[in-house]
């Protein structure tokens, strides 16, 4: 039988590392959409990838540069055209409330 303070650890570890992320993971998706969670997921290999790398267990090159680039430039393109998407339908929504309260004006 593992100790008591393996046990706590192991419990920790699976209330944190699995039901507070996957807490996380349902708001965000919520809050976004499933392109934005899933890109901002892979992000993780990235940051990992920098961490190792500040620590000196990893030596970056210019590859892995590159291929971070992407990733960001990815989730940043993705982030800005669901942003101007939804402007756009709350706009369009105006838009189509403005021309339904014109008819009704002029249709009387």
């Amino acid at each position: 039988m593992p100790s008591t303070k393996v046990i706590v650890m192991l419990l920790l570890n699976g209330l944190i590392g699995t039901c507070l992320s996957d807490y996380l993971w349902l708001l965000s998706m919520l809050m976004t959409s499933p392109v934005v969670v899933t890109l901002g997921l892979s992000l993780t290999i990235p940051l990992a990838m920098g961490a190792d790398s500040f620590q000196g267990k990893f030596e970056a090159t210019p590859s892995y540069w590159a291929g971070t680039f992407l990733v960001l430039s990815a989730f940043l393109a993705i982030n800005f055209s669901n942003r101007f998407a939804r402007v756009d339908n709350a706009v369009s929504r105006l838009w189509r409330r403005f021309l339904d309260r014109l008819r009704s004006l002029c249709c009387r």
